[in-house]
């Protein structure tokens, strides 16, 4: 009895939560030296254990440095004057649209002498997916609206028929090239006019939209690939159109048929098991808002473990929800609170390493 007591206490290391401790800790300086920075040392073996990995496109998988390539047929001959003109008012531009249309401009030498006088602006919101500011020009004062090509056109009841037909035709080619499209629309509002809400963005005069590359990134090609090696599925959830989502989704070897994407409101439309299904068969989603965004992460959350990039405000609750929640160095404050791990670069190879390192720490 007193031998078999003291072999069972002997094989009982009471150093394993020592062991343990450096050997996570040692593991979350491996993860350091490749830009992944651990808040909690137990979301090392989380992350090894994801199965589901939700990203962006923009940004992670494309540069995110745009330029601005072509305008759509029929477009105002000032179309890139009154872009800039949505352009914000800061010394450094954060925003890529911002930032290739201001290119664009010094490019063709169109800057304005004397910029007309900002009086109000409604900022971009993902759900209206459009921005507008109010501007007096010379003697009228002008609405300009810039946004999602199909949420400006369904405000502009001037623009019909071929011309409609016309720009559709040239929307689709550029987003199945993999192009990113913005519109622009103006209205001239009555004198005196000092502030616009969103009941103004109506009966604008169309003219125009601005087409823009978005390379992608060399490192997207050989996480798809190491995601296979590993088995993690790898899932696009972007606010970009589905044309666009499906380009690079065919592009890094994610999908074999660009027209297999589906858009948040379709996959919002059908019934819970349905839409349970859709979201398991899907590896891209385009046009999500940030609600649909966490519906999604919910629904995957139930059968897999899932880890979650993000990096705005509206991305806290996702992050919350998620099994294990990134955000990048430049994320908003408080995606980064939110998070379990901050990547130093924003780029789908570093997590994809991540897994691998994370996996290897566990088994040890």
């Amino acid at each position: 009895m007193i031998f078999s007591i003291a072999l069972v206490v002997s094989v009982v290391p009471e150093a394993l939560p020592v062991v343990t401790t450096v050997s996570l800790s040692r593991g979350a300086l491996e993860l350091a030296k490749q830009g992944v920075i651990v808040k909690r040392l137990t979301a090392i073996e989380d992350i090894g254990g994801i199965q589901v990995l939700c990203s962006d496109k923009t940004g992670t998988l494309t540069e995110n440095t745009l330029h601005v390539t072509e305008m759509s047929p029929g477009a105002h001959p000032d179309l890139l004057y009154y872009a800039s003109l949505t352009v914000a008012e800061t010394e450094e531009k954060n925003e890529p649209f911002d930032i290739a249309i201001v290119e664009a401009q010094q490019e063709r030498h169109l800057s304005a002498s004397s910029p007309p006088e900002r009086l109000a602006e409604i900022p971009f919101d993902p759900q209206r997916r459009r921005n507008a500011v109010l501007l007096r020009e010379q003697s009228q004062t002008v609405m300009i609206v810039r946004g999602a090509p199909e949420e400006v056109i369904s405000l502009s009841p001037s623009l019909t028929g071929p011309d409609q037909r016309a720009l559709a035709d040239w929307l689709s080619e550029k987003g199945r090239g993999g192009e990113r499209t913005i519109a622009i629309a103006k209205r001239v509002m009555p004198p005196g006019t000092t502030g616009i809400s969103p009941e103004d963005e109506q009966d604008l005069e169309f003219l125009g939209a601005l087409a823009f590359t978005d390379p992608v990134k060399p490192s997207a090609y050989r996480a798809v690939e190491k995601a296979k090696e590993l088995g993690v599925s790898i899932k696009i959830i972007t606010g970009d159109n589905c044309e666009v989502a499906g380009a690079v989704g065919v592009r890094i070897g994610l999908l074999d048929d660009p027209a297999r994407v589906i858009s948040g409101s379709s996959l919002m439309a059908m019934p819970p098991d349905k839409r349970q299904q859709a979201v398991v068969e899907h590896a891209v989603i385009a046009r999500v808002t940030p609600e649909q965004k966490y519906e999604i992460i919910r629904i995957l959350q139930n059968s897999f473990t899932v880890g979650f990039l993000g990096e705005g405000i509206n991305d806290a609750p996702a992050l919350k929800l998620a099994g294990v929640s990134l955000a990048v160095d430049s994320a908003s404050d408080i995606a980064r609170e939110a998070a379990d791990i901050i990547l130093l670069q924003k780029n789908l190879e570093v997590i994809i390493e991540g897994i691998r390192s994370g996996r290897a720490v566990f088994a040890n």
